[in-house]
């Protein structure tokens, strides 16, 4: 009530109802507008066996904003086939979200437990991280950042992270120049994701210029 009576209604109501979730999920899973953001999280595949080597065979994936968890399932499943066993948090404020992430990674045999929580607040991103013991690794996907101020969200997301810990974070590199002209702009070829260890994020933290710069 206090977002209508205040008429700015957040991002994360607008899948609160299982319409908007489904269409949402359909939209995700369209080619010409994530495509590019799709072959992103295919190419991070290959960097599985890597990632199960420092965890030693046993991760548990906390997936802030997992929505549908289509793209965590992809990298899940490359780490399984690297040999790790993966236990899935998916953390979303759309309980319609959360079932369709839990009952995808059910349908390809992983544990899941859905935690519902809002990951603009800080003491919901601790309350999500606990459900695990480090090392964890956490994921921010679909351009989630862009939802919110990037920067304080990273650091709200440093402060859940142990030393041993890993984050991967995706996001569309925003082009200027397109937007100027009305075009469409695709996330093909213009996105990235990277995983980042806790102190990394901690000197990001202290250099907010060299976050912008990245």
């Amino acid at each position: 009530m206090e977002a209508v009576e205040a008429r700015d209604l957040p991002e994360k109501f607008f899948f609160w109802f299982p319409r908007s979730a489904a269409e949402w999920s359909a939209l995700i899973g369209d080619a010409e507008l994530y495509g590019g953001l799709n072959e992103t999280w295919k190419e991070l595949r290959a960097e599985a066996p890597a990632l199960a080597r420092h965890f030693g065979g046993r991760i548990p994936v906390i997936s802030f904003g997992a929505g549908d968890g289509s793209r965590d399932r992809l990298l899940m499943n490359a780490l399984k086939d690297a040999g790790a066993e993966c236990l899935y948090f998916p953390v979303d404020a759309s309980q319609c979200m959360l079932e369709m992430a839990c009952a995808g990674a059910e349908d390809d045999d992983f544990e899941a437990v859905g935690i519902k929580g809002d990951i603009s607040s800080p003491v919901h991103l601790i309350y999500a991280a606990d459900a695990a013991e480090p090392p964890r690794l956490f994921i921010i996907s679909g351009n989630t950042m862009g939802s919110f101020d990037p920067l304080a969200e990273i650091r709200y997301i440093a402060q859940c992270m142990k030393p041993e810990d890993r984050l991967i974070v995706d996001g569309e590199i925003f082009d200027e120049a397109k937007a100027g002209r009305g075009a469409r702009i695709r996330p093909r070829g213009n996105s990235s994701a990277r995983c980042w260890r806790a102190w990394e994020l901690k000197r990001r933290r202290r250099d907010p210029l060299q976050s912008k710069a990245r």
